[in-house]
């Protein structure tokens, strides 16, 4: 039979109530094929958004009356703990009996799955898996399990208790948050990771803020919001909640860590402390891609430098208000530089259509120009006061108002005021659009936070908060959007343009005049699933390129693995497809920074964006490679981004 008759035959059994047969009948397919099958890796089932679930996928029979009675050699197969976190995923209740098989047969695996799925933080299964039949490797897990849950719960309930305790009227519950947000970020003006904790704690505090209270529909004047959020700073009202909250983010990482994190190794002291003992290896490459960043960075800065001059020269740089000063060209040349990082992930104004929103352009003109200008009036302010030996946020904002007489605090304004300010600052966009805009970089917290494990989206990509009439933003976060990566990601992940297409249009472009060919896949392509050629004589180069985003941690990096594999998978193919007398090199081609330089499979990872600025910077000096080779060996030498660098230590 072929294996499209194995399954019709199996949902035709099941259909009339064989379930065993059924089972049986599918189980014929090979393995790989049948937990594809079963378990909708491929998402066709999800993609019909069908109301009715077929039983046939999700029946505790299956496992409990037909797997169990199998041999136990498919535990041992590749794609055993595909199988075994669907199990996880899709049944309510354990199945003690099946479970009891899976540990005692592979108690790896057992704990992979309930790892990767984070069933020990479920109050049921913590409980349910201390029974004494489970083998000794999985109670060993279960001491790091246990302790980890206990902690989580704990937590919460701190967060919850702490809630109550500064609970009063909506207006006075955000302010206090964002005041003691700001608070800890003077402490720590220098720690960048720190930063980003207590971002996303904020986030956090504010979408159960959101879930408790109906802000928008607050009524409350700009006076009295910057009131209590000064005597929020000068009364440290919300600290403990705030650390509460930051503790558990931290919780949060050391989990996702826990699970995700390569070679690291989790113990447990005498005193119940969870002790990591780190991987070399992986704190060696975070550091490189770290590096790799900041190296991105600081290239499309000096383009956008070399841009700025030219356009200078042509007098196409508008000064607002004949502002001549070095931080107006100097916010001017990072806007650049943001502009460019942007294009060349392919992102157009066409694929923004569909928000009815201002273009490209405006977008990233209002995000950096608004931020850069609270970055150089406000937060230098209290940058410098922190260097004067002032140690606490309460000191420097009583210094700052008492010398600056309606000195900002927080961004406090309504969307008429801001929109007028774009139109003063000479961008051009209409006022429907912008208030779109507003509303779409607006943070809206998702229900049920508490109980989430991570957030897709935060402060750091949606700056604004709004309640009643205003729009709220505290400047820790506001001045983030003066960054590349803050904006170019906020674009990413708010909008989720889907032409990804479009950055290899422009890599053909850029080389199209080497001494080599360079062209993208056909639709009568004969080195398969790829999706761009670079070929002479001697060389061949088969890509297939990807735009995701950046990834700040390891559950990000382990989402993106799925990915990662099926890049591999297709370049592997098309090698076996392609017979030629030539040399072939697979390479992975990503917009994302981590592991570049990397090789898993005979499949070398690059940095799309090393690709462009390398042919960029060739082209300003008007330079050309010798030949294919010369290229690739450049590129395989990471030769781009250890110049850049030997560069950043000059």
């Amino acid at each position: 039979m072929r294996q499209l008759d194995y399954k019709r035959e199996a949902q035709n059994l099941y259909r009339n109530k064989e379930f065993y047969e059924a089972y049986r009948t599918a189980w014929n397919l090979p393995f790989n094929e049948f937990v594809k099958w079963f378990t909708d890796s491929s998402g066709k089932r999800k993609r019909k958004k069908r109301k009715n679930k077929n039983p046939i996928y999700y029946n505790s029979f299956f496992y409990n009356n037909f797997l169990i009675t199998k041999r136990t050699d498919w535990l041992n197969q590749k794609n055993a703990l595909d199988l075994w976190q669907y199990y996880l995923r899709t049944q309510k209740e354990p199945i003690k009996e099946f479970e009891l098989y899976v540990a005692h047969n592979n108690p790896e695996l057992f704990c992979l799955g309930y790892k990767y799925e984070k069933v020990f933080l479920n109050k049921e299964r913590i409980h349910f898996i201390q029974c004494d039949d489970f083998p000794v490797s999985v109670k060993k897990e279960l001491e790091i399990w246990y302790t980890i849950f206990n902690r989580f719960e704990a937590s919460k309930e701190a967060i919850k208790r702490e809630f109550t305790n500064i609970e009063s009227k909506p207006q006075r519950v955000l302010m206090t948050l964002l005041a003691s947000f700001e608070t800890f970020i003077f402490k720590n003006p220098n720690d960048n990771v720190k930063w980003q904790f207590a971002g996303e704690a904020l986030s956090w505090l504010v979408a159960i803020t959101q879930e408790k209270y109906d802000l928008k529909s607050v009524k409350v004047a700009r006076e009295k919001l910057f009131k209590i959020y000064f005597d929020s700073v000068i009364f440290n009202r919300g600290q403990k909640l705030f650390s509460c909250a930051y503790q558990h983010i931290l919780l949060l990482d050391h989990i996702n860590r826990y699970v995700f994190e390569p070679g690291l190794k989790v113990t447990i002291d005498s005193k119940n402390n969870l002790i990591f003992n780190e991987s070399r290896e992986f704190n060696e490459q975070w550091s490189n891609d770290e590096l790799r960043y900041t190296v991105n960075e600081q290239t499309y800065y000096g383009f956008g430098e070399i841009q700025y001059a030219d356009f200078k020269n042509k007098n196409k740089i508008k000064f607002i208000n004949d502002n001549l000063t070095s931080n107006n060209m100097q916010g001017n040349t990072k806007q650049l530089a943001i502009k460019q990082a942007v294009y060349d992930l392919g992102i157009r104004d066409e694929d923004l259509k569909q928000w009815g929103i201002p273009t490209l352009d405006a977008i990233i003109s209002f995000l950096h120009g608004i931020a850069w200008q609270k970055f150089k009036t406000i937060e230098n302010s209290l940058l410098a006061l922190s260097k004067t030996g002032i140690k606490s946020y309460k000191e420097a904002v009583t210094k700052l108002i008492k010398e600056e007489k309606g000195a900002e605090l927080v961004l406090i304004s309504r969307k008429e005021e801001l929109f007028n300010a774009v139109i003063n600052a000479g961008i051009n966009c209409e006022v429907q659009g912008f208030n779109k805009l507003i509303d779409l970089f607006s943070y809206q917290g998702k229900r049920g936070t508490i109980q989430k494990l991570s957030q897709k989206v935060s402060l750091w990509q949606k700056p604004f908060i709004q309640i009643g009439d205003f729009i709220i933003s505290p400047f820790s976060v506001l001045t983030s959007f003066t960054g590349l990566y803050t904006i170019s990601e906020s674009i990413l992940r708010n909008f989720q343009p889907q032409n990804g297409r479009r950055i290899e249009t422009q890599l053909v472009e850029m080389y199209k005049d080497e001494n080599w060919k360079t062209y993208k896949k056909s639709n009568n392509q004969k080195y398969g699933d790829v999706d761009v050629v670079m070929e002479d004589d001697y060389d061949i180069i088969l890509m297939q390129l990807k735009r995701t985003t950046q990834k700040t941690n390891t559950l990000e990096l382990h989402n993106q693995t799925s990915q990662d594999r099926e890049a591999i998978r297709q370049l592997t193919e098309a090698k076996e497809n392609t017979k030629l007398d030539k040399k072939i090199h697979l390479w992975y081609v990503t917009t994302a920074l981590e592991k570049i330089n990397t090789t898993m499979e005979g499949v070398l990872r690059v940095s799309y964006q090393d690709l462009v600025n390398t042919k960029r910077s060739m082209e300003i000096e008007n330079l050309n490679f010798n030949s294919l080779s010369h290229f690739i060996q450049f590129v395989e030498e990471d030769t781009w981004c250890n110049n850049g660098k030997s560069n950043l230590n000059n």
